[in-house]
């Protein structure tokens, strides 16, 4: 099994008065490094996009779940998007 670590949710304040939810997603302690946004719109319709990059001394297995997402970009990072509803 994969240790994925703890990630954070914080949720902008003004952005549910424009009819969605809009979060930012960061990790805490992780063996990635992720950047995303979470948008959570009234159709029960989300999108989380971002970027992942394993963290500096991350084990090869943490390495090799990401690689999936593709090559990454100059900086080591892998661009994601995943869409659903709910």
């Amino acid at each position: 099994m994969l240790a994925v670590g703890s990630y954070a949710l914080d949720f902008d304040d003004g952005a549910a008065s424009a009819g969605q939810l809009v979060g930012r997603v960061r990790d805490l302690q992780a063996p990635l490094v992720v950047r995303a946004q979470l948008t959570i719109r009234r159709d029960r319709s989300y999108t989380l996009e971002g970027e992942v990059t394993p963290r500096p001394g991350a084990g090869a297995d943490v390495s090799q779940a990401v690689a999936f997402l593709g090559s990454p970009d100059s900086s080591g990072r892998r661009a994601f998007t995943i869409t659903g509803t709910f």
